[in-house]
């Protein structure tokens, strides 16, 4: 008899970017975290308005397929 012991399907190695263009900063981290993307922001202005500034630009299209763990850059103001 030989038992084999699995721990489920293997999750996907790549996700569907999601649109955060328009979110705050920290909806749009949220978002991108949860379905292991990283993130990073650059921000265009010198003031900060912390995780209640907006995304006006995501470095991967939405919708475009990326590998778990990639980097989004948000240009956010």
């Amino acid at each position: 008899v030989t038992l084999v012991v699995s721990r489920g399907a293997e999750p996907p190695r790549q996700v569907r970017v999601p649109l955060v263009i328009g979110r705050s900063v920290g909806e749009a981290t949220r978002a991108l975290s949860s379905i292991g993307l990283e993130v990073e922001v650059v921000r265009n202005f010198p003031f900060d308005r912390g995780d209640d500034a907006q995304v006006l630009k995501q470095s991967h299209g939405p919708g475009s397929m990326v590998d778990r763990g990639t980097t989004v850059t948000l240009r956010v103001f």
